[in-house]
């Protein structure tokens, strides 16, 4: 005969300020003999990397599988960067914060780490020049794929202008307009920038950057006929 017992669970939105944090008691009946079993749980992302507005959702891996429920409780460390809304997290600002997965179960706890990135927007006026960027990108030894992913051009952490495809003679591109400056007075940095690409994969919620570096020279670097190469 299973024996069951009830457990009161404390359920917190926990921020990261100073304010009283929202708490809420769930009854939750519990198989007693199965609490004392030894498992693991984790989660099927560890880190993610999303936009403002993204919504993703995060599954509970156990270890052995076999336990009766599979449920758990979600909380947001700062709700002003990523909250939960049934079951699902929302990105919704920029910043970094942290997902915590409570199970039912003997409160076993899994994380992952959410990074909420700057919207890819850019005031060209704000830019004396800029330059073109004819390229062939490849993820993984694949095409690139416009549904599920976003390219970009970054000056160290800055977004520069986001890359689009084209097609040209029955052939695809992707086609940057990379914003800086040329004229370097006493407000302006020192040295021409260091242009890299980093990519935004939406299926896997991962960002990267590519080993291709240009440095910023107003010029236009490849062309439909013979495209710069960057690889993920």
């Amino acid at each position: 005969m299973k024996i069951f017992r009830h457990i009161l669970t404390i359920v917190c939105a926990v921020t990261l300020s100073l304010l009283p944090m929202s708490c809420g008691i769930v009854d939750i009946e519990i198989d007693e003999q199965e609490t004392t079993l030894t498992y693991d749980m984790r989660l099927n992302h560890d880190t993610v990397y999303v936009m403002p507005c993204d919504t993703f959702a995060l599954t509970p891996i156990f270890t052995p599988d076999s336990v009766s429920t599979h449920d758990v409780y979600f909380l947001s460390a700062a709700e002003d960067i990523a909250k939960v809304e049934n079951n699902s997290i929302i990105a919704v600002g920029p910043g970094e914060t942290r997902i915590t997965a409570i199970s039912v179960l003997n409160n076993v706890e899994a994380y992952c780490d959410v990074f909420v990135m700057n919207q890819w927007s850019l005031n060209t006026s704000e830019f004396s020049d800029d330059m073109v960027v004819y390229a062939k990108v490849t993820v993984d030894g694949q095409p690139f794929n416009p549904s599920t992913q976003r390219i970009a051009a970054f000056a160290g952490p800055e977004f520069r202008g986001e890359g689009h495809l084209i097609e040209l003679a029955g052939e695809t591109y992707i086609r940057f307009r990379i914003y800086s400056h040329m004229d370097w007075g006493n407000d302006e940095p020192t040295e021409p920038a260091m242009i890299r690409f980093g990519l935004y994969n939406r299926e896997n919620l991962s960002f990267s950057y590519s080993e291709q570096f240009l440095t910023f020279d107003g010029e236009t670097h490849g062309s439909p006929s013979s495209p710069m190469n960057i690889s993920f």
